[in-house]
């Protein structure tokens, strides 16, 4: 059996500066996507598979139940992956004025189908799971620590000049 060293493997991940990056040069709905992305740690599957019933009715818990591969909703990786992530209030609020009036999925083309996380991938210029892997969680002018539970959980917010967006 080989021997893997933990410190010599490749692990993407994004900083604050480049998710602000990302997000400024992106349309508005594939700057939310980002921004929920590193808020919450979400893999990109289950991002692309998000509803508005899949929040509470102030945004501020997200229900993780389904997932989206190769444009087909199914059950999430694994049974862990079925959980409940605390939204932090500034990103609540942007994901709350996105969805409202959406019925279907929230990040979709324009015939209502899902996004494909090729394009996305494109699109942000950085592997996905560099947002789920990054050290620090950072949008709307908040950093949000990462957590040991690896679950995309938000538990403890600092004040950082780092990224505001209002539209």
């Amino acid at each position: 059996m080989p021997i893997v060293n933990k410190e010599e493997q490749h692990r993407p991940t994004i900083t604050g500066a480049e998710v602000s990056e990302v997000i400024d040069r992106s349309s508005r709905r594939e700057a939310i996507l980002f921004a929920l992305l590193a808020g919450t740690g979400l893999r990109a599957g289950e991002i692309l598979a998000l509803k508005p019933p899949d929040f509470s009715d102030d945004f501020r818990v997200l229900h993780v139940s389904r997932s989206i591969w190769k444009g087909r909703e199914q059950a999430p990786k694994t049974p862990a992956a079925i959980r409940q992530i605390d939204i932090p209030e500034p990103l609540a609020g942007v994901v709350r004025a996105y969805a409202d009036g959406k019925t279907g999925l929230l990040f979709a083309t324009k015939s209502g189908r899902p996004l494909t996380q090729r394009n996305v991938h494109r699109a942000a210029g950085h592997a996905l799971h560099a947002f789920r892997d990054s050290e620090q969680k950072c949008c709307d002018g908040l950093e949000y620590p990462r957590t040991s539970s690896g679950c995309g959980s938000v538990t403890q917010e600092r004040q950082s000049p780092i990224y505001t967006r209002t539209a």
